[in-house]
């Protein structure tokens, strides 16, 4: 139990912190050119961390049945 609330807590955390970074970015940039560079560079990294991570987690985490 205590270690659901955690992740939920965790998981909202998360969320926060995602929505106030992109709410500061257009705040001070303003929408346009850069905003749209600095999200692009934020963004084009996920897919190779994304197959990276699972490809990985399923080699370390152990198999449950």
């Amino acid at each position: 139990m205590r270690r659901s609330v955690w992740l939920g807590a965790t998981a909202a955390a998360n969320i926060a912190v995602s929505f106030l970074y992109n709410w500061y970015l257009v705040a001070v940039l303003g929408p346009g050119r850069a905003t749209d560079a600095l999200l692009a560079a934020t963004i084009a990294p996920q897919p190779l961390l994304t197959v990276a991570a699972t490809t990985s987690s399923s080699a370390i985490l152990p198999r449950t049945r």
